[in-house]
């Protein structure tokens, strides 16, 4: 199946009508009708729709059903369920393997692709992490995705997409599970201190403007303790483990899209300042004692506060107040003794 575009292919379509139909199914010509496919059309993308892991019924008196989506990601599905697409979404691609889906998703912003493609992977060979660390993560059982984006910014305002990013998957994440999750600057979603999804934004940019920006999201989703390396065990946490039950990866990942969606909509018409406010509330970081490892330096201090281009400060034991764009946080509760 070909990913969605601007123009909805005829799959995503008809996974929407689909899912929205009542429990006994949708008419093949009210199908037809409703989309403007003719029944033939929507008889053979049934087929192509089963062949990729939907199991769709068919009767005479009721006509299609569906049954079940299928286990893996497929772009069409993902569409078909977004409810907001002003700006993420139009175009979502699923690779079954890739390399990095930020250098995927940078190749392709370099020829041009859309503002809002979206590109997906179930499984990376070498998925990148902040600070050069490699992601490490079992197939189909992440979220694995970079988004293409073409903000009308200064490079040095880009850190804001990284928080908005971190509020964002928050968010979403809060309203399947119910469940406490926390930011740990800049860009790490957490359960109880230990790591549930993580951001690396990239960007190509002159002295003044920013050209693209990429922002890689990975979110654990089915990870059981042993999925993980012995050393992350202590520290890595998933949602199957947090929620217990949850609904398809393929609704999580349009809840996330979603949330992005809106509050890159709402920062863009009425500022940062809401998003900085969320970012806050949600903060494990202000207000504690922290080490940050900037390169080879590592800073003591209590931070303080951050400012609105998404930078952290630090007071020291001194009292001076010290800004930072960026390292590597480490708390109290997870220094070793």
């Amino acid at each position: 199946m070909q990913p969605a575009g601007k123009n909805e292919s005829s799959d995503a379509m008809i996974i929407r009508a689909l899912r929205r139909a009542s429990p006994e199914g949708i008419a093949g010509t009210d199908l037809a009708r409703e989309l403007g496919l003719t029944r033939g059309a929507i008889w053979a993308r049934m087929d192509v729709l089963r062949s990729a892991g939907f199991e769709i019924e068919a009767s005479p008196h009721y006509g299609y059903r569906l049954v079940s989506g299928p286990a893996n990601l497929v772009g069409d599905d993902i569409a078909a369920q977004l409810e907001s697409s002003r700006i993420i979404g139009h175009n979502v691609q699923v690779y079954r393997e890739t390399s990095s889906t930020n250098e995927l998703a940078d190749r392709l912003a370099r020829g041009g692709a859309a503002e809002g493609t979206v590109i997906m992977a179930e499984r990376q060979t070498a998925g990148k992490g902040r600070m050069g660390r490699q992601w490490i993560c079992p197939g189909s059982r992440s979220l694995l995705f970079s988004l293409i984006l073409r903000p009308v910014m200064r490079p040095t305002e880009v850190a804001r997409l990284t928080l908005l990013a971190a509020c964002s998957v928050s968010k979403a994440l809060r309203n399947l599970t119910n469940a406490r999750l926390q930011i740990k600057w800049p860009n790490d979603v957490h359960f109880e201190d230990r790591k549930l999804a993580g951001i690396l934004t990239e960007m190509r940019a002159d002295m003044d403007q920013v050209e693209y920006v990429i922002v890689g999201i990975g979110v654990n989703i089915l990870h059981q303790p042993s999925d993980f390396p012995p050393e992350l065990r202590d520290t890595a946490t998933s949602l199957i483990q947090i929620a217990g039950t949850l609904p398809p990866r393929s609704t999580i990942a349009a809840r996330i899209l979603d949330q992005i969606d809106r509050d890159l909509t709402f920062t863009r018409t009425h500022g940062f300042e809401q998003c900085l406010d969320e970012w806050k509330s949600m903060s494990c970081t202000l207000g504690r004692w922290i080490d940050l490892r900037v390169g080879s330096n590592v800073y003591s201090g209590q931070a303080e506060r951050i400012d609105e281009s998404g930078a952290l400060w630090i007071r020291g034991e001194s009292g001076k107040l010290m800004q930072f764009n960026g390292g590597e946080v480490t708390t109290q509760k997870d220094m070793a003794p």
